[in-house]
């Protein structure tokens, strides 16, 4: 049986972001202010005074289900993006 753990490790971009965001939504059930706040860990953000803040290169969650963990990994891989599942 596989784990709920998801880390994503690179492959997200600027171009394939906002589908990145949809597809996490669709399988969490996060907001989109949740999405969003974890697509920065991976890619950056800008912060205060408009400085550019850069990603971690890699995050994690946990999903309910080993199942909604490896639909996601499937979809984000997908769009372009590496990670595994733990």
């Amino acid at each position: 049986m596989c784990s709920s753990d998801l880390t994503i490790t690179r492959g997200m971009s600027t171009d394939n972001r906002i589908p990145c965001i949809k597809a996490i939504r669709l399988h969490t059930g996060w907001g989109l202010k949740e999405a969003k706040e974890w697509t920065d860990v991976l890619m950056g953000h800008y912060g205060s005074y408009d400085q550019w803040v850069p990603g971690k290169g890699k995050n994690t969650m946990t999903l309910k289900t080993p199942e909604a963990a490896e639909n996601l990994l499937r979809d984000l891989v997908g769009l372009g993006c590496e990670g595994f599942l733990s």
